[in-house]
């Protein structure tokens, strides 16, 4: 095996690593009370961190061609602000709704990014579906009101066991419902924020060429200039994006924590009042490193996954995230519980990412047999399949 098959192999295994980590040590952190009040949302300031920390990937090299392209780029700039707006936005909710829902419903529900990709990418961008494209987004909403529909029911079987648990039972199914449909609609802005990004580096690619030649270089010397990183890197766009949210979500925290305090004693199952601070910093400091080795594995990664590939990635993560859930939370979370309608759920929702997956990849080949000399023009359909990443690292939930 060469040196870069032993690279491609040790990358795969880190990235579906970390993302399998992600959503277990948010839960674990969750359940021992660690986080906080829930609307501090201290997942999300993780991960954004992890996604400004990408930018130690890139070169100075890099870096310098971005700057360039930066101070003379008015659009790239408002385009920078607009599409990390929408992706705080989106990692805000998925964090919130994974702290209402737990990881196993979490990681079914987040998988339904490609379809939501997908559909945006033909109203947005105006690309055409394959037939095994909509048969996958199908399968994924089939399989997705096939989980909030066994949420609810498991829910409502435990409660009818404990009379005098009624209200608290009715509460947290209400609960799981809410957090369903705000990790539903943080999966549609993250995918927004993937043909945003998508459309961002494509309108610098092309704002290069012209310029280019408004500067009267040669055919041969712009080609030059335009393959050698001119373009904004996944790396970079990464770290601008994570960097303006870091910001905004050190402010929240920070705000959040001297308003009402770091935790709401009443709904703490800790036995003394103090503050468990060990813990929690060094429980945060232990998502922010794992959100970032996932970041910088995810975009290692990037150029060498097909839309398969990555489809085939996101399953195995899903798999294992729902096992050990159910293993390590059933006992404490009855949400966390597999049942056999989650389980085929989960095959559902798996089995259509996997299906539009082979659908992209049909439609990229037929692409590349009609238009051999413009491998830009369906980079969508592989960059939007790896919304996994959350530009990297979404992991959040990633």
């Amino acid at each position: 095996m060469s040196n870069f098959d032993s690279c491609n192999c040790l990358g795969l295994l880190v990235y579906v690593a970390t993302g399998v980590l992600q959503p277990i040590i948010i839960d674990y952190l969750r359940l021992h009370n660690l986080l906080g009040r829930k609307f501090l949302l201290l997942p999300t300031l993780a991960n954004v961190l992890g996604m400004a920390s990408c930018g130690l990937l890139a070169s100075s090299v890099t870096w310098s061609n971005f700057k360039t392209v930066f101070r003379s780029n008015a659009k790239l700039r408002r385009m920078i602000v607009i599409t990390a707006t929408v992706d705080l936005l989106s990692g805000m909710l998925l964090t919130g709704g994974l702290l209402l829902t737990g990881g196993q419903i979490f990681v079914i529900l987040y998988n339904s990014c490609p379809a939501w990709t997908a559909l945006l990418s033909r109203f947005v961008l105006k690309k055409m579906l394959t037939a095994a494209q909509l048969l996958g987004v199908i399968l994924v909403c089939s399989g997705l009101i096939l989980n909030v529909v066994s949420s609810q029911m498991q829910l409502s079987e435990n409660e009818t066991k404990d009379n005098n648990q009624v209200k608290v039972g009715n509460t947290q199914s209400f609960l799981v419902v809410i957090g369903s449909i705000t990790v539903l609609l943080g999966s549609l802005l993250h995918s927004l924020m993937f043909v945003l990004s998508d459309m961002s580096m494509s309108t610098v690619h092309q704002y290069e060429e012209d310029r280019s030649h408004q500067e009267n270089y040669s055919s041969s010397h712009a080609k030059r200039n335009l393959n050698s990183g001119m373009s904004v890197t996944g790396e970079v766009w990464s770290c601008c994006l994570g960097s303006i949210e870091s910001i905004f979500m050190m402010l929240w925290v920070s705000g959040g924590m001297i308003i009402y305090g770091f935790q709401d004693a009443s709904e703490s199952d800790i036995e003394t009042n103090t503050i468990p601070w060990n813990k929690s910093i060094f429980g945060f400091v232990a998502l922010v490193f794992v959100d970032a080795v996932h970041a910088g594995a995810f975009f290692t990664l990037l150029k060498n996954l097909g839309a398969v590939a990555s489809a085939l990635l996101k399953g195995v993560q899903a798999i294992v995230v729902i096992a050990l859930s159910s293993i390590l939370y059933c006992p404490t979370e009855a949400s966390q519980c597999l049942t056999l309608m989650k389980a085929v759920s989960a095959i559902v929702v798996l089995a259509g990412v996997v299906t539009y997956g082979y659908g992209g990849r049909q439609l990229k080949q037929k692409r590349e047999e009609i238009e051999p000399m413009n491998p830009d023009s369906y980079r969508l359909d592989s960059c939007s399949f790896d919304c996994e990443s959350r530009a990297g690292s979404r992991s959040q939930l990633q």
